[in-house]
């Protein structure tokens, strides 16, 4: 391999050039692909925050790299991080650590996974061993941003705080962002006079950001706000826990532009990794024009010129999302359209799926948020009813029979209270890998070992206990 093509990379991914890198590693020839090559791609991607493309590619080519190879590992935890798959992210991360106990990468992905999950403890603990390492990386992620991140000057707030009051509505109040008035980022609660329909959530300072090049692509948004409609016709405390959840998702975006170097744009789909809350059971996003801004003739400038755009914010489900990816963002948003009609840009809490075919089951655990939790040696198919997997009740009773194939571990799943006629009824249960139930019950995991003729029924929360079946 040509050491000009690595030093090219190198160039590239130092100036944040990451899709110029990819466009680079993807012009070569199979043949011509090597372990460095790939966890370069998975870096840009992750870099570019296209995780699950990241994630993918890793895993397509895991039998290439050795188990303990650090560079995966390092790549691997980055992904599964931006995945939101918290817990393999903390194992693959330990398991950079188990190497070498000074990899300054692991130790970070470890600090983001603490932030994220609020373990104040453990992200100190592991603050500390970072900053010994090196100062400079944690600070870059972890340190005051306040001075560095981009604002809107006042000339420039009131230009599109104007044009919010002139397009939308009235402004009613701010959201901050961990109630911190000096955030470079709130969300604007615009009412429209007359309207008691819908109340508008509007980001305001996610347009400041200018670190990117212009391209020559003039489709891209570069300059974007974020704007969302809440439904008022539901409770008032539901009305209130969906503000505040689609608050929190723009301020993860925010984030991701303003830190991440990312950029959004018309069709964009971000996937969660699965859903980030049990009452408002999304996974994803699709951007869209906004349509109070597309039928307005004035566009939102700011003094100097540049141009605001405002991006629809459309929450999807997982099969949406795999929809949009196999059919393309027209067709996606064809069928959104058809199905929802006028309230297509209303978000509600539970909406139809738009995707969800008639008899298709929705499993309690979106594909997208399975941990690879199980290291399974051999066979590793079960079957399992919907009561466990679709209505997500706990498992009651695991039993083995002797294999029916070279696929089948021979375990059966239940929750126990399933009769004779559900049983009876193929279309209640399903053939499923080990590790897929080991995601919605980890009890069963230290019984796995158990052999053929073992029927074990659970005793409490943590516990199975053998038993031989009724006869």
């Amino acid at each position: 391999m040509d050491d000009n093509l690595y030093y090219e990379l190198d160039e590239l991914i130092n100036e944040g050039k990451f899709n110029e890198a990819i466009s680079l590693i993807d012009e070569l020839e199979p043949d011509e692909l090597n372990n460095s090559l790939i966890l370069t791609k998975a870096h840009c991607l992750s870099q570019l925050g296209r995780y699950r493309e990241a994630y993918k590619i890793l895993q397509t080519n895991s039998s290439e790299f050795t188990e303990n190879d650090l560079a995966y590992l390092i790549e691997l935890a980055g992904a599964l991080f931006g995945l939101h798959r918290y817990n393999s992210a903390i194992k693959a991360a330990k398991r950079c650590l188990s190497q070498d106990s000074n990899c300054i990468e692991a130790w970070l992905v470890l600090c983001l996974v603490y932030q994220e999950t609020g373990d104040t403890e453990k992200f100190e603990q592991a603050s500390d061993n970072a900053k010994d390492l090196d100062f400079d990386s944690w600070n870059d992620i972890f340190g005051d941003k306040t001075d560095c991140l981009q604002r809107y000057s006042d000339e420039e707030k009131n230009a599109v705080i104007d044009y919010i009051e002139k397009v939308f509505g009235n402004i009613d109040s701010f959201i901050y962002k961990n109630d911190d008035p000096d955030n470079p980022i709130s969300i604007a609660v615009v009412s429209m006079p007359g309207n008691d329909l819908y109340r508008i959530l509007i980001t305001v300072g996610l347009g400041a950001y200018k670190g990117f090049d212009t391209s020559d692509d003039e489709t891209l948004l570069y300059r974007t706000e974020l704007v969302s409609y809440i439904p008022c016709d539901i409770h008032f405390r539901e009305y209130e826990h969906l503000c505040k959840w689609v608050s929190n998702v723009m301020f993860q975006f925010a984030e991701m532009v303003e830190l991440d170097g990312s950029f959004l744009d018309v069709g964009h789909t971000i996937s969660y990794g699965g859903s980030l809350d049990e009452t408002v059971e999304y996974d994803g996003v699709l951007f869209l024009p906004n349509f109070e801004t597309a039928n307005n003739n004035q566009r939102c400038t700011l003094p100097e010129g540049y141009v605001i755009s405002f991006l629809q914010m459309i929450p999807l489900y997982e099969e949406e999302l795999i929809y949009k990816i196999e059919e393309g963002f027209p067709k996606l948003t064809e069928r959104l359209v058809n199905a929802l009609k006028d309230n297509t840009d209303l978000i509600y809490p539970r909406r139809i799926n738009t995707c969800l075919k008639p008899g298709m089951k929705k499993w309690a655990i979106p594909r997208s948020s399975l941990e690879e939790i199980l290291q399974w040696p051999g066979s590793d198919g079960c079957f399992a009813t919907d009561r466990i997997t679709v209505d997500k009740a706990p498992v009651g009773i695991m039993y083995r029979e002797k294999p029916h194939n070279e696929s089948d571990s021979g375990w059966r799943f239940l929750a126990g209270d399933e009769d004779s006629a559900y049983m009876e009824d193929q279309n209640n249960m399903e053939i499923l890998r080990l590790n897929t139930i080991a995601n919605y019950d980890p009890a069963v995991i230290e019984y796995l070992e158990y052999p053929a003729g073992s029927y074990l029924i659970r005793k409490n929360k943590n516990e199975f206990e053998l038993r031989f079946p009724e006869c």
